[in-house]
């Protein structure tokens, strides 16, 4: 089959048969659609199981919570789609998805498909990157295609923008870091290191819902900064590697390891001291640093401690 749509669904009840729907709705039929219940305690398990046994198109996978990076995994291994559709279960796509995709991989059959992202607040939607379709006007090769993933998009990191090919995912052992937020960051780095051949997809099929109650966004501690951290100095590889790519997604992603430093001054005194101990193990990845602000706060760093430098950031404007 052409596709392998993979849902990890942990207790999303309210929102579940909307998204589920929006994929049997497809107009390409090409597919199966995984949902991985990941320990769900409400009814979300039940729900799946009546999909599986309505439509011969629905696989169900029910596994012990391990957090999203796990069900991906897992939807991941038992695919057999050439190419992976991943959506989280609180959000829903287009109906003409599946098809538009098909099209593209039929002409090239590259090994990224990159697409763009419609944010849904409650009253409000946001098209992000209208500006993609006059990118798409020349070639998007390779060096183009990292060139917007890793500068031009308003969305660098979220999985669901890419839809990918299976065998490419599986050679390179591209799975999702087990156990950590924000897993995303460090699987697109990853990913720009290895690919080689992209296609670009311009239309806004994929509504991502926003601010969801509970979501993860809204739960800010300590985790959400450190695994950011130590995800990025697990990477080292990649600034070692002398490929300018990597080095310049390696770069990136320390900039999304500051964006995540801003969250300091909104987490509790415990917490507060995690971050900074685990800024001092892992020291060495700010030589990296992208931009002047954050230059500045390796310096203060080095210079007067990390503490210090984290007080200062957190009034900086």
């Amino acid at each position: 089959m052409l596709f392998s749509v993979i849902i990890p669904v942990y207790n999303v009840e309210k929102y579940l048969d909307a998204c589920v729907q929006s994929v049997l709705d497809q107009d390409c039929s090409d597919y199966e659609l995984i949902l991985v219940d990941d320990g769900s305690t409400d009814r979300s398990g039940e729900i799946c199981d009546e999909y599986e046994k309505k439509d011969n198109r629905v696989k169900v996978i029910h596994q012990e919570n391990g957090g999203l990076s796990c069900a991906r995994n897992t939807g991941i291994r038992a695919a057999k789609g050439d190419y992976l559709v991943f959506i989280d279960s609180d959000d829903w796509i287009d109906n003409n998805s599946l098809d538009a995709f098909e099209k593209i991989i039929a002409k090239s059959r590259p090994e990224i498909i990159e697409t763009k992202l419609v944010e849904e607040y409650e009253g409000r939607t946001v098209i992000k990157d209208q500006h993609y379709s006059a990118y798409l006007k020349q070639p998007f090769t390779r060096e183009r295609a990292l060139n917007w993933i890793l500068y031009e998009t308003e969305d660098t990191w979220p999985a669901p923008k890419r839809i990918c090919n299976r065998e490419f995912i599986m050679n390179n052992d591209l799975f999702f870091a087990e156990g950590r937020l924000q897993e995303d960051i460090d699987w697109t780095t990853r990913l720009c290191c290895c690919a080689g051949s992209f296609e670009g997809y311009d239309a806004s099929w994929y509504h991502y819902r926003m601010k969801r109650e509970g979501s993860i966004t809204n739960n800010i501690h300590a985790k959400y900064i450190t695994d950011v951290i130590e995800m990025a100095a697990a990477d080292r590889e990649l600034c070692d590697s002398g490929d300018e790519f990597s080095i310049k997604a390696f770069i990136e992603m320390i900039g999304s390891v500051y964006i995540a430093i801003n969250l300091y001054k909104y987490c509790s005194k415990g917490d507060k001291k995690k971050v900074s101990s685990c800024i001092k193990q892992n020291k060495w990845i700010f030589d990296y640093t992208p931009a002047l602000k954050y230059k500045i706060f390796a310096v203060v760093a080095r210079c007067l401690g990390v503490d210090i430098s984290l007080a200062l950031l957190s009034i900086a404007k």
